[in-house]
């Protein structure tokens, strides 16, 4: 039955009228507005949901088509739904042909795609005289932004606050988007979907012109009452706009669960805890492909997990990986997600796998990616040698606003983590620059630099045996194109959107070049992409392909590796690509510029700028052959001779003995007496 009808009487279905709530917040009752431009903002649920879509009339005539969506946490907070809260909308109205000196406007609100307009409420105007010298509409250079989150005045809570909105120009993707808290200034990530920006404004790039940053106000005094939010876009030529310009107070953060955790639990005595053959639990986040999960997939192989010792992996859920690990002989132990919102319930959980780990007789911990940091919680109270491998270059803070939605973790269980990053025996991680974002939390003596490392026998191998145009047989690209590719699981961070719009930007003096997405995960994000690229009429230049499990093909189909993701501590893709002499075109961030070195081992550009993406990839295109063919063979031998994964394999499980025969040992000491280890 449809949904919004209900059947009266075992006869017909008769419409239910869905139940209606909300207001227009502006313009206000009888208030003088410009004939032109009239801004007319609200906000409305239907049932359990915002309202699909809002159009305002004057008379017998839609004058406006409002933009729906925007956020409005007041709203849900009020209503007690945090799902009600993108309910709020905003149009601009064209009165001019409006007749007496005042309008009626109507606001009317769609609940459903089938269903009927409802009218929402009315609100009536004084019409004033027109802005003079105004344009009729926008030109196709002006910024068109706003700023969704937080809401004007809105008070924030000490800690991490999203910043998100929309920012674009009628002509063409905005260029880059700054958002300055507290007069810090950081770069926002562009290129999120936009669905309902795309539905009103009609241009193809409006289908990916969100933008969105976490900044964290922990740091910030104590004394600090109010935070001044300052939004700026600049387009792809001019100087910068600024579009909003906020005071909002601030509240202190929401306070710790009242629980006590009390101390961790002690491990009973164990004659062989740290003597006998190794028994290595590893706790890792996802089964999946991606790079995280590949570096563990690669150290369990090359260590001879399974074989050389006894090792089982823990995990929240299935995933290809896992058939695998089991083929190897390492045993895979799927339970469920850990629950974070309320301390009480994490810690029973902790508490519950810590006597699973006892009962196993696992002698030594190994945690993959900060995303698994309840297999480090579970490491420290057993009180077994735990190394933490930490991939994310996030701060701590930054990962909990990334990971979980808003207000989604309890306070306490934060707190617990960031004390037990403080007493794990050594947490390794990528890149220098990944390292100082924990150096705050983890004690720096017990913090190691072990580079990435891919197998680079095998990729030389396929190689030396596998020629370019079979590789481009097997992965049906055509022979003569200058194939860029995007080797990564399509998600925001990487980017994808903003470098098909770069693409469209740099392409047509370039008939030859193909762009290549390998890594289509289904996603929202994905959805995106996909509907942009076919919106712009680059359905014959851009390719999408889904996750593959053999990646070698396509790095030796490819003329250029790119990659735009604005956070990376040291790419597998990148590695993967210079080893199969791939030149890599990269987003220099975090460990990317300890990697390549601008026109030596690769190229680089700076991140979420639509311009200096657009530039780049100008530059790589307009290089002969024999230029891009130098690069890449430079990169391949910085690969071969630095990175290979016997390394890091290697450095891992020396730290992992060596914290079993030396508990209180450091990285340093432990590397150092073996000449590993940064």
């Amino acid at each position: 039955m449809t949904p919004g009808w209900r059947r009266a009487g075992g006869g017909e279905a008769e419409p239910r009228a869905p139940a209606l709530r909300g207001g227009i917040d502006e313009p206000a009752p009888e208030a003088t507005v410009s004939r032109d431009r009239v801004v007319v903002s609200g906000w409305n649920v239907a049932d359990d949901h915002p309202a699909l879509a809002v159009a305002v009339t004057a008379g017998r005539r839609v004058v406006a088509r409002a933009l729906v969506g925007l956020r409005r946490p007041d709203v849900a907070e009020v209503l007690g739904d945090e799902h009600l809260a993108d309910c709020g909308w905003r149009a601009v109205a064209d009165l001019r042909d409006a007749d007496g000196p005042t309008a009626l406007l109507a606001v009317w609100v769609w609940a459903a795609p089938e269903g009927p307009a409802l009218l929402a409420g009315t609100r009536e105007v004084v019409l004033g005289a027109p802005v003079p010298d105004e344009p009729e509409g926008p030109g196709p250079d002006e910024v068109l932004a706003w700023l969704d989150h937080p809401e004007a005045d809105a008070p924030l809570r000490r800690g991490t606050v999203r910043l998100a909105g929309w920012a674009l120009t009628l002509g063409g993707p905005i260029g880059a988007v700054d958002v300055e808290v507290a007069g810090t200034r950081v770069r926002a990530r562009l290129g999120l979907p936009r669905a309902d920006l795309a539905a009103a404004l009609g241009v193809p790039h409006a289908e990916v012109g969100g933008f969105d940053q976490v900044v964290d106000l922990g740091p910030l005094p104590a004394t600090t009452r109010t935070v001044r939010v300052v939004a700026r876009a600049r387009p792809p030529s001019g100087p910068w706009v600024v579009f909003a310009d906020h005071e909002h107070p601030l509240a202190d953060a929401a306070p710790p669960s009242p629980e006590d955790p009390g101390p961790a639990p002690a491990a009973p005595a164990r004659a062989d805890r740290r003597s006998g053959d190794l028994d290595l639990v590893v706790f890792t986040h996802d089964l999946g492909y991606g790079g995280g999960q590949l570096w563990l997939h690669e150290l369990l192989a090359r260590s001879g997990a399974g074989t050389a010792f006894a090792c089982t992996v823990v995990a929240p859920a299935p995933g290809p990986l896992a058939e695998p690990l089991r083929a190897a002989g390492v045993a895979v132990h799927v339970t469920q997600d850990y629950p974070v919102r309320a301390l009480a319930s994490y810690e029973g959980r902790i508490d519950e796998m810590a006597g699973w780990v006892r009962a196993g007789g696992h002698n030594a911990v190994l945690v993959n990616t900060f995303s698994a940091f309840f297999g480090a919680d579970v490491g420290v109270t057993v009180g077994l040698p735990t190394v933490w491998a930490i991939h994310e270059s996030y701060t701590p803070a930054g990962f909990w606003a990334a990971a979980y939605p808003l207000d989604g973790v309890d306070p306490g269980v934060v707190a617990r983590v960031d004390g037990v990053l403080g007493k794990v025996g050594a947490a390794v991680f990528e890149a220098e620059a990944t390292r100082r974002l924990y150096a705050a939390a983890a004690r720096p003596e017990h913090t190691v630099i072990v580079p990435y490392g891919v197998d680079t026998g095998a990729i030389s191998a396929f190689c030396s045996t596998t020629l370019r145009s079979q590789a481009r047989a097997a992965t049906d690209l055509p022979s003569a194109a200058r194939v860029l590719l995007v080797m990564a699981t399509t998600e925001p961070r990487k980017n994808q959107t903003t470098l098909a719009q770069a693409f469209a930007a740099a392409a047509g003096d370039h008939p030859e070049a193909l762009m290549v997405f390998v890594g289509d995960t289904g996603s929202e994000y994905a959805g995106a992409l996909r509907r942009y690229v076919t919106a712009a009429g680059l359905d014959d230049r851009v390719r999408i392909v889904p996750v593959v499990p053999d990646v070698l093909p396509w790095y030796r189909s490819a003329d250029v590796l790119v990659s735009a993701s604005d956070l990376e501590s040291l790419p597998r893709s990148a590695l993967e690509g210079m080893g199969c002499g791939v030149p890599v075109l990269a987003a220099s961030v975090f460990g990317v510029p300890e990697l390549i070195t601008d026109g030596v081992t690769g190229f680089l550009f700076e991140p979420n700028d639509h311009g200096a993406a657009t530039a780049a990839l100008e530059r790589v295109l307009d290089l002969v052959d024999d230029e891009l063919a130098r690069v890449g063979e430079a990169g391949r031998r910085l690969v071969v001779e630095r990175y290979d994964s016997a390394g890091y394999a290697t450095d891992v499980l020396a730290l992992v003995e060596g914290l079993r025969e030396r508990p209180d040992a450091t990285p340093a000491q432990i590397l150092g007496a073996r000449g590993g280890g940064a």
